[in-house]
């Protein structure tokens, strides 16, 4: 069962992708030929965390960094794989999803708020 957090994100991003121009009429034939929400939404969110961590081709985004059956059979993959998993840990230390289409963003809203938070001056308690 998906979390709401997840759903959400994963909602997020196939709204994101379908509205791009690049990308929209590939999900439109995704849809056409039968890929369920899930299975679009999980691509959609794959593509857009390579492109908004700027990953290079062979490094794996945060929403694939869960562990999978075939992982064992390459090492380098698994080398990948638990890299992504340390991004996809940070991201579940500060309640976000995995499947934060900005990722980075998403974090640095949390550290910011985090600020603001630290920052609010005291009322004192002077009464006149």
């Amino acid at each position: 069962m998906i979390s709401k957090r997840d759903r959400d994100a994963l909602s997020r991003c196939l709204q994101q992708i379908e509205a791009d121009p690049q990308w929209r009429e590939n999900f439109k034939a995704r849809k056409a030929r039968g890929d369920d929400w899930a299975t679009r939404a999980d691509a959609a969110c794959s593509i857009l965390q390579k492109r908004n961590l700027k990953l290079m081709p062979w490094e794996i985004p945060p929403c694939s960094s869960d562990p999978h059956p075939l992982d064992h059979h390459c090492p380098y993959f698994q080398q990948r794989k638990e890299q992504a998993k340390v991004f996809a840990d940070r991201l579940r230390q500060h309640q976000l999803s995995i499947f934060e289409p900005h990722p980075i963003e998403a974090l640095q809203a949390i550290a910011e708020a985090r600020q603001r938070e630290l920052h609010v001056i005291e009322p004192s308690g002077d009464a006149a």
